[in-house]
């Protein structure tokens, strides 16, 4: 049966609507739904305008604000004032969101654009906002204290403030640009003034340099979304020295815009740069390798872009950024459980990352994912969605449970990743809700596999789930034992010898040198010789039973130092390197085998009975890429890399 919520009762508080939640009848504790993946919202586009975008800013106890260009046409058009201090602000998707200070509290609200009028969003704002910052990457806005560094996250529909921590109790002036990077200035008595990044998680702040000028009072940030470029508005009373700078986000210099002595006479704590944003376009083909706990990234550029590189995000924070050419990232030392990876190729100027979610399981554990979704617009004016409201899927192994898969109010899909070990798995379906039954929903089960093991029927009213086990499955990832006492040595030309130990079962072996799978074997020992001796090599091997399951990798990391200096063939030179046709290799003394082996480990040429110091080989039939010689004489053997083209 639908769902009978009348129009009164989209009038009613959702606070009735929750506390009425509290009544449930269930034989399972709630647990509050956790992992749940949300797309960062479509940024309106705009054409690009760079210093020709539009600047708001405003000054003074009552804040006047103006409108001109950030290429410094100050001051602009007079809008009007505010009618109070505006001392943070920051200009997001359309709408110029301040916090006032005043002597009767702080209020969060937004400044009229055509008027500069204050519109007041919530009183008694929590937040003493020195700084107002919007982070385009999580949708989140931040605001930043000027008493005692505090900072949290501002609801811009309510005004709620959710606290996180602190600077360190230090003031600062704060922005953050498209790549979700918070830049600072230290409000700071001293010349030079502090620059650098914070730490959004955490409220750490990273110095990257100093700024040539004296803070003595709020000053304002602001990114132009188009450009992603940072400005400052800089102020000294005591000198009578005002400006409108451009900083450099490495290092803090400052590059001015406009002096602004004589055209502004007091703070500029209200600013914001009149911009939407451009998304840039996720990578494709992205794929993954885990051995142990590093996690190899692969990826390729989108269809017909042209990358100025690419930003690797690791569970919803920047990682790494890297360049056009590059196509692969390998993240060491990864903790074990679901992680996920986000990559993005930066495509545009200033354009903000919005990759495509990859989940990654590290360690012995394997995820279930819930595909769920809301069927029916509980308001068609609207078309908003409730959600589940108290609709639920339990999942849980042995009697514990794993985890909670549920669509929260205000949506209508919601996908989550939920870790479980391998063996049976319960799913418990609690769809009551507020003395009535909530059958409009539906959802798709999947294994580790990404198989799918389980679907609603869109006919069913759903009350055959009525608090009870309506699925169970034989979750078999992982079951796969890894091999144990794995071990690298080498002998004295440094051919690695791999050695290990076999877990029960039938099925064979794959090995890896640096994430690249070299071959397969049955046996229990391997002999790799084709690699660079001079460098750390990582081998890895994988069990792989007889059901085509995988284990995890059992990993060694090791450099060969079993070459002795004193041998007669310890030093030799490849000329040419790189070489098209043939290599001429001379050495120090003599020796009497000489072999050319690729990068899988195996001997391409081979010439025995040699006796001397030079040979020259033809390498014309070889295909082009990385090879190694090795020379053997009676006092030991060494390796040297050459480049085939």
């Amino acid at each position: 049966m639908k769902k009978t919520l009348l129009i009164l009762g989209l009038i009613l508080s959702f606070a009735f609507l929750y506390a009425q939640r509290g009544g449930d009848v269930s034989h399972r504790q709630r647990v509050a739904p956790t992992g749940d993946i949300t797309e960062i919202p479509q940024i309106l586009l705009s054409n690009p305008k760079g210093d020709n975008s539009d600047l708001y800013y405003g000054f003074g106890t009552t804040t006047v604000s103006y409108r001109t260009t950030v290429s410094g046409n100050f001051p602009g058009t007079q809008l009007g004032s505010a009618g109070t201090n505006m001392q943070a602000t920051e200009y997001i998707n359309g709408t110029w969101y301040a916090v006032s200070y005043g002597s009767y509290g702080n209020h969060f609200g937004t400044i009229n654009l055509q008027n500069g009028s204050f519109n007041v969003i919530k009183n008694g704002f929590a937040n003493d906002a020195m700084s107002l910052c919007y982070n385009p990457t999580n949708g989140l806005t931040y605001a930043f204290a000027w008493g005692g560094g505090s900072f949290g996250t501002v609801n811009l529909a309510t005004g709620d403030y959710n606290a996180i921590g602190n600077t360190g109790n230090q003031a600062i002036y704060a922005a953050i640009d498209n790549l979700g990077d918070c830049y600072y200035i230290r409000f700071a008595a001293g010349n030079p003034t502090p620059f650098g990044k914070v730490n959004l998680a955490t409220g750490q702040l990273t110095q990257l340099g100093t700024i040539p000028f004296q803070t003595n009072y709020i000053q304002s940030l602001c990114i132009d979304r188009e450009t992603n470029e940072l400005y400052w508005f800089a102020v000294n009373y005591t000198a009578g020295s005002y400006h409108f700078y451009k900083v450099n986000k490495t290092n803090g210099a400052l590059t001015e815009v406009k002096s602004l002595t004589g055209i502004v006479e007091g703070n500029v704590s209200a600013s914001g740069i009149a911009t939407n944003t451009v998304n840039c376009e996720p990578a494709t083909n992205v794929a993954y390798k885990v051995l142990g706990n590093d996690v190899r990234l692969t990826w390729e550029a989108p269809a017909g872009a042209t990358p100025t590189g690419y930003r690797i995000d690791y569970n919803g924070a920047p990682l790494v950024t890297l360049g056009a050419d590059v196509f692969t990232y390998v993240h060491t030392g990864v903790s074990e459980g679901l992680q996920q990876y986000t990559i993005t190729a930066l495509s545009i100027a200033g354009c903000i990352p919005l990759g495509v979610p990859v989940s990654v399981v590290v360690g012995d554990f394997c995820y279930i994912r819930l595909d769920m979704e809301d069927l029916v617009v509980d308001d068609p004016e609207t078309g908003k969605y409730y959600g589940w409201l108290d609709a639920q899927i339990e999942v849980y192994h042995n009697g514990v449970l794993c985890g909670i898969g549920t669509v929260p109010v205000d949506a209508n899909t919601s996908t989550e990743f939920i870790l479980v070990p391998a063996g049976e798995i319960e799913f418990y379906w609690t769809p009551y809700q507020n003395g009535e039954w909530d059958d409009e929903c539906a959802f798709k089960i999947y294994n580790s596999f990404g198989d799918l093991i389980y679907e609603t029927d869109p006919n069913d009213n759903m009350q055959n789930y009525l608090y009870d086990m309506f699925f169970s499955y034989p979750n078999t990832c992982k079951t796969c034992l890894p091999p144990t006492n794995f071990t690298v040595n080498f002998t004295s030309d440094c051919a690695a010898e791999l050695k290990w130990t076999a877990p029960s079962g039938t099925g064979s072996f794959n090995i890896y040198r640096n994430f690249v799978l070299i071959d397969n074997v049955t046996g229990t020992s391997y002999t790799d010789i084709g690699f660079d001796h001079l460098t750390t090599n990582t081998w890895a091997v994988e069990f792989v039973c007889a059901s085509d399951n995988i284990s995890l990798a059992a990993t060694k990391s090791s450099i060969c130092t079993a070459i002795k200096d004193n041998t007669g063939v310890s030093t030799f030179s490849i000329v040419p390197n790189p070489a098209n046709n043939q290599i001429e290799i001379t050495s120090m003394g003599n020796f009497n085998t000489v072999e050319v082996i690729n990068f899988l480990g195996q001997t391409v040429i081979s010439q025995p009975n040699i006796n001397s110091n030079n040979v020259t080989l033809d390498i014309s039939t070889l295909n082009n890429g990385i090879y190694f010689v090795r020379l053997i004489s009676e006092n030991g053997a060494t390796v040297k890399k050459f480049i085939k083209q």
